[in-house]
């Protein structure tokens, strides 16, 4: 439970979120952590983790070999990155106030 629980978190390392340190090392270390507690426990919950290890590493390989087209996500990609970015309204407002802004201030100081 504890190879297939790493295997799945090295598989994984991409999706972590990396702005927090704690949360970068977290899946490596809780399957370690997993292996002192369950050691002591019912077998049928250590078999229970390793079978949907298991089917997770299988699901994740099957979705990334044959459903997911990297080519075309990445010229998708790069054809949102050629278009120009148009403002939402909300920034377009707030521009505008901005503007108001610093015209009232221009007139205060004269």
């Amino acid at each position: 439970m504890t190879i297939t629980s790493l295997i799945l978190a090295f598989y994984n390392r991409g999706m972590a979120d990396q702005s927090n340190p704690v949360m970068k090392y977290m899946p490596y270390v809780f399957p370690i952590m997993l292996l002192g507690i369950f050691n002591g426990m019912a077998a049928a919950l250590t078999y229970y983790y390793f079978l949907s290890n298991v089917i997770s590493i299988a699901l994740q390989w099957v979705i990334q070999t044959f459903i997911i087209n990297h080519d075309k996500i990445h010229a998708q990609i790069q054809a949102n990155k050629a278009k120009p970015q148009s403002k939402s309204k909300w920034a377009e407002k707030l521009e505008e106030m901005q503007k108001r802004q610093a015209e009232m201030q221009k007139t205060r100081k004269k």
